[in-house]
């Protein structure tokens, strides 16, 4: 089966190191799913996961690559690691006529508003409000 993840950050190099539960969780299943099947991952790669008005455009970046991207495998089914992701990952589903799932760890709802400055909250809340 051919298998394309879609994932903000994920761990790379000979001695990974990961940060946070969907990281850790993309990469341990990325490994099971190596086993048997081609695999294709989409992330930024940036390394930070921080949240902060500066790191609006990067993401956004991220957003636009994912949709337009060029695919090595023609997938049979795509998965976005958070509802951050599903987004252009449904986008990019629709545009390959191929299925999309999503795994959700967790919805933050109104505390985007409670949590984050302002335009990183209205981003985050909207993205989530978006995917659901």
């Amino acid at each position: 089966m051919n298998i394309l993840l879609v994932t903000e950050y994920f761990p790379v190099g000979k001695r990974p190191v990961i940060q946070g539960g969907v990281q850790a969780r993309t990469f341990f299943i990325s490994e099971y799913l190596r086993k048997k099947n081609n695999l294709q991952i989409l992330s930024s790669n940036a390394g930070s996961i921080e949240a902060s008005s500066i790191s609006l455009l990067r993401r956004a970046l991220f957003v636009i690559r994912v949709m337009l991207s060029p695919i090595k495998i023609k997938p049979d089914i795509i998965e976005a690691s958070n509802s951050t992701t599903y987004l252009p990952a449904f986008i990019l589903a629709r545009r390959l006529h191929v299925p999309v799932v999503a795994w959700i760890p967790d919805i933050l709802g109104k505390s985007w508003l409670k949590n984050f400055s302002l335009p990183v909250a209205v981003a985050g809340y909207l993205a989530e409000r978006l995917s659901m």
